[in-house]
């Protein structure tokens, strides 16, 4: 697994990406034996309790949410200091935002499947109070041609 930097019990393997409020991490979990996505507040904001408290308790709403095409949260709480999320981590998921850009147009099928999925995922959050605040094709990930998900119910 190489060189590898643990966060409490998470030993992380690479950064997968980072946007204005986290950086995202693949890292391995020994107690489950599983690989996961770990979405950690970036530093700059960790100076600002406001935020920290939102992530949190945004964290804490959308793990309570659960929706087969609602992206659950494993896991959530602050180590550190650092404030953090878990997801499950897919090896063949992709978002749509980069699958529009390296494959040929889908067919209107497959996009009538992908929004009906995330159209009833949006509905039944609403239903709970849950709201997304940020759906956009990089929040949108495809598992497989069949089957899409929402993600990032905690960015708001």
């Amino acid at each position: 697994m190489g060189q590898q930097q643990g966060f409490g019990n998470y030993f992380i393997q690479a950064r997968l990406g980072a946007g204005r409020l986290t950086s995202v991490y693949k890292a391995f979990h020994p107690v489950s034996n599983e690989w996961v996505v770990l979405k950690v507040l970036n530093e700059p904001l960790l100076s600002q309790p406001h935020v920290r408290e939102r992530f949190l308790a945004a964290a804490g709403r959308a793990r309570a949410f659960q929706h087969p095409n609602g992206l659950p949260i494993l896991d959530f709480g602050e180590i550190g200091g650092v404030p953090y999320l878990v997801l499950p981590y897919f090896e063949e998921m992709v978002s749509l935002a980069d699958w529009q850009s390296g494959q040929p147009l889908a067919s209107l099928q497959d996009v009538r499947l992908w929004v009906g999925q995330i159209a009833v995922a949006l509905d039944a959050a609403h239903a709970v109070g849950l709201i997304h605040r940020d759906v956009k094709p990089e929040n949108v990930l495809l598992a497989n041609p069949k089957l899409a998900y929402l993600s990032d119910f905690a960015a708001g």
